[in-house]
């Protein structure tokens, strides 16, 4: 049988274009070196029991990308900056910066370091992308252990010439713990290298009672001239260092009130010495607004310090209370083990983000004479008990109402450590990366050499 030449040519070009489509690009970021985006980014949240007024958010992400990296990806400085609105009207406090650095792969892909933490998110505006054609198709996910979230991406739209729109939901222990969703529709451009646009939907129902909205729009595309970039990739480096440099210093003075002077002393003298050393006047006023940064959080770390000392190297006062199945217990049960209380409640997101590390020590020190307690001071027990199951907690939760007042405790979580013979001998407020080292340390010290009661 034979095929018309007319035939053979429709199959052929029906074969290429279909080829075409399926070879359409995968979405890529195009970070190229003195790139600026600037994207706005809104929310907006309603009462869905009537209680209280409208909430929301106004904020700023912008992103230069200063350099390569050997490993192919690019480091990219992020400045964030939000304030909060009530009923439609921004309220009287400063807006809230947060300075990082990124170094980011053309898939998404952001390696972890210091001045990230766990306040400044690229996943509103550099989404994790899919790794191939397979993905793209079927979806992909993102682990943030750290924060214990998985984000799983689903593809909604692509055409021919790479435009792509994927929807990320968010699943994680902390939308267990407050009842919370949140999905956002992504909008790639593949001609820019960038999302463009988003819109997004949260809802909570532990705490507040809401439902909202939020959008993201790209702003500005800019491109910093190469004779103005290499002065503020410079200056940009003096002032991470700085970052790192204060945040050394304060760990220093954790857990030792006597310290806390010279290490805000360091601190300031740390970002001082940077900002006479920059030339340009956009990291000038960021060091600027960091000096005045530290002296708030100096004042606060003085009151912290001399609450401490109140306590440190003391008797712990007892206390006696219920554990979670009411039982009775007091502090003077735990003599001769060493006691590591964890004072926390249902609504401290930080107290979630620091307990998968107590709960570590715990398992750490198993058959040793060591008890971690977790110090609940929730009003209702069912609160204490949902964790205690999310988290698969193991030790034991006593119901400690009244109990962190004894222990100048006012920020948390605060986790306190008490020696064999009764006395504190380490007091950690706030959540830390390195919380179970820092704290696993301060027990195998007490382990390996027994503290002795004061005279």
């Amino acid at each position: 049988m034979r095929v018309s030449h007319a035939i053979v040519a429709f199959l052929l070009a029906s074969l290429l274009a279909g080829a075409s489509t399926f070879a359409a690009p995968l979405p890529r970021y195009r970070l190229d070196v003195g790139r600026k985006l600037v994207y706005s980014m809104t929310s907006q949240s309603q009462p869905t029991d009537g209680q209280g007024p409208n909430r929301g958010s106004e904020a700023t992400q912008e992103l230069i990308v200063l350099h390569n990296n050997p490993d192919g990806s690019k480091r990219v400085v992020v400045r964030s900056a939000s304030k909060m609105t009530s009923g439609g009207a921004q309220g009287n406090e400063p807006e809230d910066v947060e300075i990082a650095y990124a170094d980011v792969f053309d898939d998404g892909r952001v390696l972890p370091n210091p001045s990230l933490g766990m306040r400044v998110s690229l996943d509103g505006v550099l989404p994790s992308l899919p790794k191939d054609e397979a993905e793209l198709s079927k979806g992909w996910s993102r682990d943030e252990p750290e924060k214990m979230l998985t984000i799983h991406y689903s593809p909604q739209k692509q055409t021919t010439d790479g435009a792509v729109s994927f929807v990320a939901v968010q699943d994680g222990m902390l939308n267990k713990i407050y009842v919370t969703t949140s999905k956002t529709t992504f909008h790639f451009d593949d001609k820019k290298g960038a999302i463009v646009s988003a819109e997004s939907e949260h809802s909570q129902d532990y705490g507040f009672h809401i439902k909202g909205e939020g959008t993201t729009k790209l702003l500005k595309d800019e491109t910093v001239p190469p004779d103005q970039l290499a002065p503020l990739a410079s200056d940009y480096d003096a002032l991470f260092a700085a970052q790192e440099q204060c945040h050394d210093e304060m760990r220093k003075a954790e857990g030792d009130p006597d310290r806390t002077s010279e290490a805000i002393a360091a601190a300031r003298s740390i970002i001082e010495k940077a900002s006479a050393s920059t030339k340009t006047d956009a990291v000038k006023a960021e060091l600027t607004k960091m000096l005045a940064d530290q002296d708030r959080y100096a004042k606060y770390a003085q009151e912290d310090a001399e609450r401490m000392k109140e306590v440190l190297n003391k008797p712990a006062p007892d206390w006696d209370a219920t554990d979670i199945d009411g039982k009775p217990v007091k502090m003077s049960d735990f003599r001769g083990k060493v006691v590591v209380m964890d004072f926390w409640y249902r609504g401290c997101g930080w107290c979630m983000y620091a307990m998968p590390q107590v709960k570590q020590i715990s398992e750490d020190f198993a058959g040793k004479p060591v008890a971690v307690l977790g110090m609940n001071t929730d009003s209702e027990e069912k609160d204490a008990r949902f964790v205690i199951d999310a988290m698969g907690l193991k030790y034991r939760t006593i119901k400690a109402t009244g109990v962190p007042e004894k222990f100048g405790v006012h920020g948390f979580p605060t986790l306190i450590v008490v020696d064999q013979q009764g006395i504190v001998r380490g007091f950690h407020v706030g959540y830390s990366p390195t919380l179970r080292q820092d704290i696993g340390r301060k027990i195998q010290e007490l382990l390996d050499k027994p503290s002795k009661s004061p005279a």
